[in-house]
């Protein structure tokens, strides 16, 4: 099982955090192999700097379980664009957050994200919610006008039952092949039947959204899923994603 969405690092936002060992260990317990790690984002620290600590930590680490690191992206941010192409070799996919950096992932200033992504063949982790930035809609947008980047909307493409309800109702009509969405702190399983049966087990990933959410309660939510497809979303949608399949059988 490869745990798809974690922030790892001390953040003034929560009293609960990882660092990468105390993660891998708690992981590991819960019978995963692998996970997608993203630095938490701090009001007090650069993202540049948020990116080089993980990027350090990920580098240094030595074991069987698998590290994917994904990179946060600022819109306005230079420096982050360039740190992104320097480590093209050793990343995995681009972690996005709207409602923080306040531009919809669908405006023209993202665009030199979206054109590495799909040069680096990598994907981008978009925070869907409440806020209006976030809305599932500017993802909806983006996917379509860059169809050869691969997108995951983050928390069923919601965050919340009714916007989570929303986006499979807007999604379900457009079978966009590059739109995913993953499972990060939802804790109805009926929500992921809906999103299953109405989108395909293909469309679908798990995540926890540690240290927000809690990855024992994410695994059991779909364990708990009346739904077929499961190997699919505990591992093999994101291994073909991350291009890592050989590694996850």
């Amino acid at each position: 099982m490869i745990d798809s969405h974690v922030h790892i690092g001390q953040t003034e936002k929560s009293t609960r955090y990882f660092s990468l060992e105390e993660y891998i260990e708690f992981a590991s317990n819960q019978v995963l192999g692998g996970a997608v790690v993203i630095p938490n984002i701090s009001n007090n620290i650069k993202t540049y700097d948020l990116n080089e600590t993980l990027l350090k930590e990920v580098n240094k680490y030595e074991g069987s379980f698998k590290l994917f690191p994904f990179l946060l992206i600022e819109p306005k941010s230079k420096l982050v664009l360039e740190q992104v192409t320097k480590n093209r070799n050793i990343i995995f996919g681009f972690k996005y957050h709207p409602s923080i950096f306040r531009h919809v992932i669908s405006s023209g200033i993202m665009k030199p994200y979206i054109t590495k992504a799909r040069l680096f063949n990598i994907p981008i982790l978009v925070h869907c919610g409440r806020d209006k930035k976030s809305h599932i809609t500017h993802l909806i947008k983006a996917a379509e006008k860059n169809p050869f980047t691969n997108f995951i909307a983050a928390h069923l493409g919601g965050n919340a039952s009714d916007l989570i309800d929303e986006a499979i109702t807007l999604l379900k009509p457009l079978k966009l092949p590059n739109l995913f969405l993953d499972t990060s702190a939802v804790k109805l399983p009926w929500l992921i039947e809906r999103a299953v049966n109405e989108l395909g087990d293909d469309k679908i990933i798990f995540g926890s959204d540690e240290p927000y959410a809690d990855l024992r309660v994410a695994k059991y939510c779909l364990e708990l899923a009346n739904i077929d497809g499961k190997g699919k979303i505990f591992f093999r949608n994101i291994s073909q994603l991350l291009g890592v399949t050989n590694e996850f059988t």
